[in-house]
């Protein structure tokens, strides 16, 4: 008889241990659900984000909404856009990867990528120097004419009235640049001549 009993106990103890797995399955599928749910919402906010700040980019993309606007390029937009990048990083690292599908933990991944990159480059006052030999705002007043679709009336008048706002654009990035001669970051001369 004690051999039923000690029996009976295994069997329970297996239940009990099956049954305590299939919770912790349901519990990570549903927590695997909320993380995905949370990572598809944080990159909706972003991009939302994104059009917003970099008007620029919507309309590459064909949002027209900011048709009229540039990106702020001044030190305090800057700040702004920063604070607002480690926002969405650190709400990323509350989600749980481990949760994720393998397709979500590689979009997790690349998100996470795409955010470090800026921020570390703010970390080290990449800001600093805004403009070199290959990039900068003497390539960029050139592509918005490219950038521009020229459809409607609408079109023509954003782009005269982003035309309008590059000295202002210009001097923006002076500010950021006498920022980096104070502190010894500038763009190395031969890089910068012909």
């Amino acid at each position: 008889m004690p051999i039923r009993f000690v029996l009976l106990g295994l069997y329970g103890l297996l239940m009990s241990v099956a049954i305590g797995a299939m919770r912790l399955d349901a519990d990570q599928s549903v927590a695997g659900q909320n993380a995905s749910e949370r990572l598809q919402a944080l990159f909706d906010a972003e991009r939302a984000w994104s059009f917003e700040v970099f008007p620029e980019t919507a309309l590459s993309e064909g949002d027209r909404s900011g048709i009229s606007r540039v990106t702020d390029l001044s030190v305090a937009g800057l700040e702004s856009r920063h604070a607002q990048r480690q926002a969405f990083y650190d709400e990323l690292k509350s989600i749980d990867e481990i949760s994720l599908s393998d397709q979500d933990r590689i979009s997790y991944q690349t998100f996470e990528a795409l955010l470090e990159a800026p921020l570390q480059a703010h970390r080290f006052k990449m800001y600093e120097v805004p403009i070199n030999a290959r990039s900068g705002i003497h390539q960029q007043i050139p592509m918005m004419a490219l950038n521009t679709p020229f459809e409607f009336l609408e079109d023509y008048e954003g782009y005269l009235d982003r035309l309008e706002q590059q000295p202002k654009q210009v001097e923006s990035l002076i500010e950021r640049m006498r920022g980096g001669m104070a502190s010894g970051r500038t763009v190395p001369k031969a890089n910068m001549t012909d």
